[in-house]
């Protein structure tokens, strides 16, 4: 489930209720995979959905499920079925994010520390030493050199060249340059062969889309000669990261505008995050709504340097911004 697609859905329930979908999510999958201290069961989407039709925000359902998903608390099993990960801590500077499906007034229970960041729940780690740990890069699944992985998926298209099959609809990736509030930035954009001075071109490869239905896209890398597609190469994993990573290689790298004071620090982004990064944005912050791309906030004293980390590694180009 994508959520950058997915936000919750307002109803008069809402206002009376004041549920926080995500808490009431965890919590009701705690209660109905709960077997023994130790031990749980998957739980199937119909009880959580008859749990939440009863509490007025079935709407909210698919969201809830979404960003626990994201946030790795719950496995999704197939068949409808889903099954709460054990509770672990994720270390980052002093403190750890507490990983699985307990909700969090249930935790603070048993820890006097813990508190939501974004999506995720912060401890400090002078209360945590007996609780399993994972390492951040093992949580996030992200790569640890977005450039270099670039680069190889890069060659191996090179070597792996062949006829086209495109239709002629096709729209190439590049990076296009804004003034945003007195900065200039440097955006991702899908660009037509009218653009062509514009487009993004390593080792004379070039990233496509091809339009294959409502909404859907065939990416590909493209072997250009002039405004043509003469060849081309399947393409198939992480179209978000490799963006970033191909921007960077052609030596125009995405910008990333940071702003700050002394509560909040803010990262703005023009362009769809690769899921890990949206991940742990997403798990330590909060998007809000914005003139200047996907916005994220963070109360600056609970902000871990493995942002601007997660950041610099995608390759952009980070500009300090007052706007």
């Amino acid at each position: 489930m994508d959520t950058e697609s997915i936000t919750p859905t307002a109803s008069r329930s809402d206002y009376r209720t004041e549920i926080d979908p995500i808490e009431y999510c965890r919590g009701q999958i705690a209660a109905l995979s709960f077997v023994r201290e130790s031990t749980a069961r998957e739980v199937h989407i119909l009880s959580i959905r008859k749990l939440f039709e009863r509490a007025g925000v079935v709407h909210s359902l698919r969201y809830a499920l979404a960003i626990l998903d994201l946030m790795r608390e719950v496995q999704e099993l197939g068949q409808g079925y889903w099954y709460p990960t054990p509770l672990r801590r994720v270390p980052l500077d002093g403190r750890s994010m507490l990983i699985g499906i307990p909700p969090t007034h249930e935790l603070r229970r048993n820890f006097q520390t813990v508190r939501r960041a974004g999506y995720a729940r912060l401890i400090d780690d002078s209360e945590i030493r007996n609780v399993p740990h994972q390492d951040l890069d093992e949580w996030t699944s992200a790569e640890k050199d977005t450039v270099g992985w670039a680069k190889r998926e890069l060659l191996k298209a090179r070597s792996a060249i062949g006829p086209t099959m495109t239709s002629g609809s096709v729209e190439f990736f590049g990076v296009t340059s804004r003034a945003i509030g007195g900065r200039r930035a440097s955006l991702q954009s899908w660009l037509s062969k009218a653009q062509l001075g514009q487009i993004t071109i390593w080792d004379g490869l070039v990233l496509c889309r091809e339009r294959i239905g409502s909404g859907y896209h065939r990416h590909f890398f493209g072997a250009l000669d002039g405004r043509h597609v003469v060849g081309e190469a399947p393409f198939q994993t992480d179209v978000n990261r490799i963006k970033f990573g191909l921007a960077s290689l052609a030596g125009s790298p995405i910008t990333v505008l940071r702003s700050a004071d002394a509560m909040v620090h803010k990262l703005h982004i023009f362009g769809d995050l690769p899921r890990a990064e949206r991940r742990l944005l997403l798990a330590l912050g909060k998007r809000q709504p914005s003139r200047y791309g996907k916005t994220y906030s963070f109360h600056e004293a609970d902000r871990p340097a493995c942002l601007e980390d997660a950041i610099q590694n995608l390759g952009c180009e980070v500009k300090d911004w007052h706007g």
